[in-house]
């Protein structure tokens, strides 16, 4: 049983009045949490839904570690099981295009996103219309939180670069730079291993745009279609902004392979 945010009260009202099954309602610590359509009511084409899942940077949870005698730490780190979790937000998406009606669960796992999400609402009623509104939003939310870190990883690489002597034009003597060569190994390492949580973060990303995006190509075809136009527009740009970071990601991730061998001699 997978832990999910609603009483059973809150389960059998989704189901009876949203027509929400209950294999995809939003959950915390979910392992298999994808993007996908679905059939509400079988048979009934007028009725879609569709679920998106985005992840977020990984955290790891704050733990007090006191190490026991006789016994290493690292093997105690695996006896407790320190963890990382890649948070995500997940949506679902409910649209009855008969009557025009949509509705909708966003688990989030920070509040200040979930204000986020109401205030944009509260100000675009007219683009509320739309269904895939609020999927939009939560994109541009976690796209913007995920340029803030990959910028700050993209600076480091470029700091350790320059403490290396990498952007100076002169020839200098590392000999005699005052250098600290085991935390600089750290950095490295440290970086290297936020590189390749950005490689799986950022293309998680990219494929959840790509089907937001094929959503709004078909869906809606009522009064809302024209908005759609423009939330792809949004949705593209969104892209366009985790391709160019996962571009740089890249460059980072090749410069720490070389800051590797650097640091090493």
């Amino acid at each position: 049983m997978l832990p999910i945010p609603y009483s059973l009260g809150a389960v059998e009202a989704l189901c009876s009045y949203w027509n929400m099954p209950y294999n995809y309602m939003p959950r915390f610590d979910s392992a298999d949490c994808c993007n996908m359509n679905f059939s509400p009511i079988l048979g009934d084409h007028a009725w879609k839904g569709t679920f998106i899942s985005m992840l977020l940077w990984p955290k790891e949870h704050n733990v007090v570690i006191r190490e026991p005698k006789r016994q290493t730490y690292c093997s105690y780190l695996i006896r407790i099981g320190l963890t990382v979790d890649f948070n995500s937000n997940t949506s679902l998406v409910i649209y009855d295009s008969a009557n025009n009606r949509t509705f909708g669960i966003c688990l989030q796992r920070y509040e200040e996103n979930a204000k986020r999400l109401v205030r944009r609402i509260e100000r675009n009623p007219n683009f509320a219309s739309n269904p895939l509104f609020a999927p939009v939003i939560l994109a541009g939310i976690m796209v913007h939180s995920l340029k803030h870190t990959s910028a700050q990883d993209y600076a480091t690489g470029v700091n350790i670069e320059s403490a290396l002597g990498y952007w100076s034009s002169e020839p200098r003597n590392r000999e005699e730079q005052d250098l600290d060569f085991m935390e600089m190994i750290q950095s490295v390492n440290s970086l290297s291993i936020k590189m390749a949580n950005a490689d799986y973060v950022l293309s998680d990303m990219i494929h959840s745009l790509d089907f937001l995006n094929e959503q709004l190509l078909q869906w809606p075809k009522g009064p809302a279609a024209l908005i759609s136009i423009e939330l792809l527009e949004q949705a593209r740009w969104l892209r366009d902004l985790t391709q160019n970071w996962m571009t740089a990601s890249a460059r980072t991730k090749g410069s720490v392979q070389s800051l590797t061998q650097t640091v090493s001699l």
